[in-house]
């Protein structure tokens, strides 16, 4: 008689309960990343292709209060400065954070509700306008000069934790909606998706860092946007340094979603296969 699972959960093969079992053992970034413990499944006859279900239980407020929890960090490193040098010359950074916390806010509704209905369309169209301001933090690191009132390498560390809390803000967010597209369109367009979704994102920094447009804008005034955009489309030879600066970012963010996810996920399967060889 064929096995049956419990309503609500996905089986899982050996290979990949051991691969959680590394996952629950490694105290690094990705377990942030990855904590949707019943989203994947390998099938034994077709590594790697990996199919993907999502549930309402995957998507779970832990994972918001881990973030939460990561988020304090950098709060905490900017109110220390704050309270010995008497200056808020870095409280911007607050609202950036707050920023980066709209894509995993918007992914998490858009998925809770579901993609058939009207609404979580429109949360999935509010999460890919705001994506590009968690990544977006990365280039406060310019304004290292600002302040003369504290050692640089304090700026350093805290710049450094701002960036890293958006670009996990960002890449969770991301994840959520590629094991979504995977349940639909497959393994491999999710990961087309990705990719996609990262070069847009590198233009988006150098609209808002560069041009000075923020994502709202697009709502309060899009032909004034739209004025200033075209030309990079109409005439992209002579705009060749935005475009140069946009691949440049689009390529960090491509390199970094692949450290953080791809890579891990490589070495589980790795360990995966050396314990079914070994038996």
């Amino acid at each position: 008689m064929a096995d049956t699972a419990d309503a609500g959960t996905l089986p899982r093969s050996p290979r990949v309960e051991a691969g959680f079992n590394h996952l629950e053992c490694t105290p690094s970034i990705v377990a942030i990343i990855d904590t949707l413990p019943d989203l994947c499944k390998i099938r034994r006859d077709c590594i790697p292709t990996v199919e993907v279900a999502m549930s309402r239980r995957a998507l779970s407020f832990w994972t918001i209060l881990r973030l939460l929890a990561a988020s304090c960090v950098p709060v905490l490193l900017l109110v220390a400065r704050i309270v010995y040098t008497g200056r808020f010359s870095y409280a911007f950074l607050l609202w950036n954070l707050f920023l980066a916390w709209l894509p995993p806010l918007f992914a998490f509704l858009s998925l809770r509700l579901g993609f058939k209905r009207r609404l979580a369309g429109l949360w999935a169209l509010a999460w890919l306008l705001f994506f590009p301001n968690a990544p977006y933090i990365v280039t406060d690191l310019i304004h290292l000069p600002y302040g003369r009132d504290i050692s640089v390498l304090y700026d350093v560390v805290m710049l450094f934790s701002f960036a890293i809390c958006g670009i996990v803000l960002g890449f969770v967010s991301l994840r959520w909606m590629q094991l979504a597209m995977a349940e639909r369109i497959g393994i491999w367009w999710s990961r087309v998706f990705v990719v996609v979704i990262l070069g847009l994102s590198g233009f988006g920094i150098y609209v808002g860092r560069i041009l000075r447009w923020n994502s709202w804008d697009v709502l309060t005034d899009p032909l004034s946007m739209a004025r200033d955009l075209l030309p990079h489309f109409l005439y992209p030879l002579a705009y060749w340094r935005a475009w140069a600066v946009s691949s440049l970012f689009a390529l960090l963010l491509i390199f970094l979603y692949w450290l953080f996810v791809v890579l891990p996920q490589m070495g589980m399967e790795m360990q995966s296969w050396r314990e079914d060889a070994g038996k």
